[in-house]
């Protein structure tokens, strides 16, 4: 018996009745319904609204597929694995907070922190509950199961989180050049020596994978205005920080984690974060246009009425006489909006590193070919393509107060 969900980018997701359900009906994974896949794009890409909810269980559904092609080409998966993969798939993004990668590090201020902890402690956590039938997962999640290929369908340079989120973004965001041929992909792939790899038939699919997924950070993930969103949200949130003092229309969560350091084997913590969304965000934005504080009420004003900061790109470090230039300017827009204190600068003005790198060589996507030979992905496709994919495209994003 199984239930049906309807996906508009894979079609109907069957959901077998039983322990996969359940969990998809646990606070953990309906949270995902209020956490927006790509944080702040949606206020550059209109229809990019999607949540990680439908995310979560599109990773599942090409999991799904994929097991069921390696076990038709007599790859050894027991039914206990085929369920335990499909959860990893279900849950391996459970610990992305509010406007996912966005706010990451505000909320959790030590640097070394990364959601997949978050994620793993929530695991953890629906483990005991479930009476310890989750063992499998939290093993193929923490890469110590012995079937290493169950790992590499889920966290890799061609795993199904990414070829369900690039295909996903591509069609909410309407950018057709990240529209990847994800069936082709899946139904090359096979186990070789316990190695996941790609058919060489699939070579081509894969080449335009790498493609599209560069194209998509370009146009989509790195996009200058996603950029100038970010800042102007993370400036909003150290300035709430600074002020210390809790106001009217903060909700519980939000305070929970302004005031503490987000210690993961803290319950309380935990407790609290199933209950952190974007809503809370949100809401306190718009609490925040009535704040006593004229700095915390400005940036919440322009960044919910969508007055973004603007944006520069560089291809190389900002000189300091461009640096200074820049702080003056902006100190004369604070200046004639009353303003005028050189040590709120930080707040209007800041500066991030884009990076874009297609392929790496510590993961090589592995080829099959018929005779039983294997070779990396870089040994058989065009060098120079190969080369794109594997040059680091660096660029300095100043984001400043515009007019």
């Amino acid at each position: 018996m199984h239930k049906l969900f309807a996906d508009p980018v894979h079609g109907f997701v069957k959901v077998p009745v039983g322990l996969i359900l359940d969990v998809i009906q646990s606070p953990e994974v309906q949270r995902l319904r209020r956490i927006r896949q790509m944080g702040t794009a949606y206020l550059v890409f209109p229809s990019g609204e999607h949540s990680r909810f439908g995310h979560a269980l599109g990773a599942m559904a090409l999991m799904q597929d994929a097991l069921i092609v390696l076990r038709e080409k007599g790859v050894d998966i027991t039914d206990e694995e085929f369920e335990a993969a499909q959860l990893v798939a279900l849950l391996h993004d459970i610990g992305h907070g509010p406007f996912s990668h966005t706010l990451e590090h505000v909320f959790f201020r030590n640097p070394a922190f990364r959601h997949e902890q978050m994620s793993r402690a929530l695991m953890q956590d629906l483990n005991q509950r479930f009476n310890g039938k989750l063992e499998i997962v939290l093993q193929i999640f923490d890469n110590t199961y012995p079937k290493t290929f169950l790992h590499e369908l889920i966290s890799g340079q061609l795993d199904i989180d990414r070829l369900d989120y690039l295909r996903r973004d591509a069609h909410f965001t309407g950018v057709a050049e990240g529209m990847i041929g994800v069936e082709r992909i899946i139904k090359t792939l096979n186990v070789h020596q316990g190695k996941l790899v790609v058919e060489a038939k699939g070579g081509y699919a894969v080449e335009n994978y790498l493609l599209a997924r560069r194209q998509m950070y370009g146009q989509v993930y790195l996009h200058k205005t996603v950029y100038a969103a970010d800042f102007m949200l993370e400036s909003i949130f150290r300035r709430r920080r600074f002020l210390g003092k809790a106001s009217q229309g903060e909700s519980l969560a939000l305070q929970y984690f302004l005031g503490e350091e987000g210690n993961l084997e803290s319950t309380k913590t935990r407790q609290h974060f199933l209950l952190f969304d974007d809503a809370d965000v949100l809401q306190a934005l718009k609490s925040w246009t009535f704040h006593e504080d004229q700095i915390l009420r400005f940036l919440s004003e322009q960044f919910l009425h969508r007055i973004f900061f603007k944006t520069y790109l560089f291809t190389d470090k900002i000189s300091p006489e461009k640096q200074s230039e820049l702080e003056n300017d902006v100190f004369a827009k604070l200046s004639k909006k009353g303003l005028a204190d050189a040590s709120i600068l930080s707040y209007f003005i800041g500066t991030k590193s884009l990076k874009i790198v297609s392929y790496t060589k510590k993961e090589p996507i592995l080829i099959l070919f018929k005779d039983g030979a294997v070779k990396k992905m870089s040994e058989i496709t065009n060098a120079n393509i190969i080369r794109a994919l594997k040059k680091k495209d660096k660029k300095i994003a100043v984001m400043v107060l515009g007019d």
